[in-house]
């Protein structure tokens, strides 16, 4: 936000964006990405040498029609090693300069269930034909997990009444705040009505720990388990409760069964590695430890010290000195130290080396609570991919990058209506009756000078002035996307975490985060005259048709003490909007939702944008009238409109 916005808001506390960012190389890649109907593989895949054996793909559903809808098609060898990745131009796509030979065949297709095929390159020109089902009618998006009206409910499956659920959300926000005792009437009360209910009986077993009274806390969340067999608070209780008391047996079966129920949890992945270390299975232990450490990305670093001192068990000192010298860069663990510092003597053989106890690098994780107002945060949980398809990320980030090049190329200003429902957060933990605002919003983004880019954001002066809700303007949503901007793009590490089917159709999920080599300048708060910059970490889903961005979600990297915000998370769709008269059509932020706790206060916001107009502005910096805009219905293009709870 500018001095000139600040001005017009008069100190009021304001959350968004820092908006003057600097031009920075384009990230390096793999040019413009895949090509209709040609080979167009992830960077450094193998190509073969240029021969005339050509393949040519064709894609069928279940009735032998052609399936003319956006496809993917993958080929691989027949060990799995990618070679070429299309996108399938009519349900039909060629691929030339074979080795004759086996090939496997992925197709991955919008509405469709993904196909595998082997097929053998045998002559000139050969010819393959993969058939596709289309997908039940009641399928789930992958990504309603982390979708609009969505809390941290997800693993909780409620069945009781509306009643009975907002009593356990307020026992829920009890225990977050550490005052059991709070809970206790509330919990007895509820419980003698509900005495089979898998998740109040977890409730109670957390309730009955807070009270250090271990035994009657498993016997709860064993009743819970009994009730339902996947439910996961209780199993990684149950499973962290025997590792603590050194029965790593014990601990393995509800662990597994915890995965089961939840395999994308990097949590439950961390607990098996210490289970499995201290049974001396070392194989599975590293396993365990690369899984974590992909679904976890930096906040799964803590199970880094646990693999080293596995694979250093196993006899890979070399590597287990590497991966412990990368883990304390970041992390200054005595415990860590003193194992590198062993390792590291070169004349002890890695056998005699004297190996801490997996439990000693403590795995102090929050014990899972349903929330009524804050989201799942996107590091708790990845959502599904597709299975097997590769990603090449380089590919992607080149792409996204080139579309919001484009966006900040093509519309200079824009102006929209705002609409706001404000919930604050009681100490109960349950939300109050909406506050609705409206304003008439224009964004303005612009090149200042070459290599300065500012983004400003403008309401109606005098409704911001006097009725912020809680004195708290957000501003900054549509600066978020300029992750991917060239400006941004190399301040964040990214990873492709594969494809996702979605309401929006089929998308890269990438999560990236903030480097911690990099000062933050694309968020932060703002108190008065002082700014305080904040790392984000979060997770897009780039649509693999056209690279635009159809959906991004954000955390903080931390929580800032300093300026008392504890937590923030951001979730914003984005959809097509057709400008007539300039006959450009962006992607825009639809609607979005802001929760955070900031200074004491709990809020939970939702926005949604509608009747976009497009302005152009001359050389002398006189602003048009506006030029109307059509927009497409963002419905097919996101999840539904959150629904209070009641």
């Amino acid at each position: 936000m500018t001095l000139r916005a600040c001005r017009l808001l008069r100190g009021r506390c304001l959350i968004g964006a820092f908006l003057f960012l600097p031009f920075l190389a384009l990230a390096q890649g793999a040019g413009s990405g895949e090509q209709p109907g040609r080979p167009g593989g992830p960077p450094g895949t193998e190509q073969g040498p240029d021969l005339s054996a050509r393949l040519q793909v064709s894609v069928q559903d279940e009735s032998g029609g052609q399936v003319v809808v956006f496809t993917l098609i993958t080929l691989s060898t027949p060990e799995g090693k990618v070679l070429h990745q299309v996108r399938a131009e009519g349900g039909q796509a060629e691929f030339a300069g074979l080795v004759q030979g086996r090939y496997t065949i992925q197709v991955t297709a919008e509405g469709y269930e993904s196909a595998k095929q082997s097929v053998t390159v045998d002559r000139l020109h050969s010819v393959a034909t993969v058939q596709v089902r289309r997908k039940a009618e009641d399928f789930i998006d992958q990504t309603a997990s982390t979708g609009f009206g969505a809390t941290g409910n997800d693993v909780f499956g409620f069945t009781t009444s509306v009643k009975e659920q907002r009593q356990m959300l307020k026992i829920a926000q009890a225990l977050r705040d550490n005052k059991p005792q709070k809970a206790r009437m509330d919990l007895f009360k509820l419980y003698l009505d509900n005495q089979t209910d898998a998740n109040l009986n977890y409730l109670y077993g957390l309730y009955e720990k807070e009270m250090k009274d271990l035994p009657r806390a498993k016997y709860y969340w064993k009743q819970a388990v009994g009730s339902d067999s996947k439910n996961l608070p209780a199993l990684m209780e149950l499973g962290h409760t025997a590792l603590d008391e050194g029965k790593s047996a014990e601990a393995l079966p509800y662990l597994k069964q915890a995965a089961q129920a939840s395999p994308t949890t990097w949590h439950i992945h961390a607990l098996m590695v210490v289970a499995y270390s201290k049974q001396k299975q070392y194989a599975q232990a590293v396993e365990e430890a690369e899984r974590a450490l992909e679904l976890g990305h930096s906040q799964a670093a803590i199970v880094q010290p646990v693999l080293a001192s596995t694979l250093a068990a196993e006899g890979n000192r070399e590597q287990a000195v590497k991966i412990l010298r990368e883990y304390l860069k970041d992390h200054p663990d005595p415990d860590a130290q003193n194992l590198l510092a062993s390792l590291e003597q070169a004349d002890i053989p890695s056998p005699s080396v004297a190996l801490p106890d997996p439990m000693a690098f403590a795995f102090d994780f929050d014990p899972i609570l349903p929330s009524a107002w804050m989201p799942t945060r996107v590091d708790d949980k990845v959502p599904p991919v597709e299975p097997g398809v590769p990603c090449s990320l380089d590919t992607v980030l080149s792409n996204a990058s080139m579309q919001v090049t484009e966006l900040v190329r093509n519309v200079d200003r824009f102006e929209a209506t705002e609409s706001l429902a404000h919930e604050r957060i009681g100490k109960s933990g349950l939300p109050s009756r909406p506050e609705l605002r409206t304003y008439r919003y224009l964004v303005s983004i612009a090149e200042v000078r070459p290599g300065m880019l500012a983004v400003d954001e403008y309401r109606d002066a005098q409704k911001v002035q006097e009725d912020p809700p809680d004195g708290v303007v957000t501003v900054g949503l549509p600066a978020l996307a300029l992750v991917f901007h060239p400006a941004q793009i190399d301040n964040y590490k990214f990873t492709c975490e594969g494809l996702a089917r979605s309401s929006s159709g089929l998308s890269w999920q990438v999560y990236f985060q903030q480097r911690a080599d990099r000062i933050p300048t694309l968020h932060g708060y703002r108190l008065g005259d002082n700014a305080y910059a904040v790392g984000l970490k979060g997770r897009a889903w780039i649509s693999a048709d056209t690279f635009q961005i159809v959906r991004l979600e954000t955390d903080l990297v931390k929580p800032y003490p300093e300026i008392r915000l504890a937590a923030e998370h951001t979730l914003i769709a984005y959809g097509p909007v057709q400008f007539r008269s300039k006959d450009v059509k962006m992607w825009l932020p639809q609607r979005a939702e802001v929760s955070f706790d900031w200074r004491g206060k709990r809020v939970h916001r939702r926005l949604n944008y509608t009747n976009y107009s497009l302005f152009s502005v001359d050389t002398k910096q006189k602003i048009n009238p506006p030029k109307q805009a059509q927009a497409i219905d963002p419905d097919s293009l996101a999840p539904p409109a959150p629904v209070k709870p009641n």
